[in-house]
């Protein structure tokens, strides 16, 4: 489930993630928050997800490409209107990382 907070701490709950998943990461952008990554379930092994979320300023769920290959544990940055989604590792494994990069536009 997600749950949002107003600047005055009055919680709603926008619509749940695609998927759920833990090791995720996040960026905001120009009203825009993405959630991409991650991981989908607890195993000892668990695959890891290629699923991006996204809402917007008004906690609207709305349509996003997917990232490219599943990621966990990647990192994020935002700049301008872009969001960045990189590296991370591609497997259950921990000796598995990636040199991915993933870049999201608002316009």
């Amino acid at each position: 489930s997600v749950s949002a907070y107003s600047s005055s701490l009055t919680r709603s709950a926008p619509a749940a993630l695609g998927v759920g998943r833990g090791e995720l990461a996040a960026c905001s952008v120009e009203g825009y928050l993405v959630f991409a990554g991650g991981i989908e379930s607890d195993s000892t092994s668990p695959p890891s997800s290629a699923a991006a979320d996204a809402y917007d300023e008004n906690l609207t769920k709305v349509t996003i490409e997917d990232l490219g290959s599943g990621r966990r544990q990647l990192a994020t940055a935002c700049v301008a209107n872009y969001m960045i989604f990189a590296g991370g590792r591609n497997r259950g494994s921990s000796s598995s990382t990636t040199s991915i990069t993933q870049a999201y536009a608002v316009i």
